[in-house]
């Protein structure tokens, strides 16, 4: 599946739980290089990175369907 990541609500919720890049790495079990590459939006997290990601980060429902779909669901015509 193709989608768009909302990567500034993405970064402001790391900043908001106090994650470093190393932090945050080390929470995810990546590299800090696969956790910069993600915050830029040079690659997609998987769907166990993204699971990952809303318990790490304590995301609501709402919270991650923004971050990781909301421009594809806004954007999708409904017919």
């Amino acid at each position: 599946m193709k989608y768009n990541m909302n990567i500034n609500l993405l970064k402001s919720k790391i900043a908001l739980k106090g994650y470093n890049r190393n932090e945050l790495a080390n929470e995810l079990g990546i590299s800090p290089t696969s956790v910069t590459n993600l915050t830029k939006g040079r690659h997609n997290p998987s769907y166990e990175l993204m699971n990952r990601l809303y318990v790490v980060l304590g995301m609501s429902p709402e919270e991650a369907t923004e971050i990781f779909f909301g421009s594809n669901l806004r954007d999708k015509k409904v017919v």
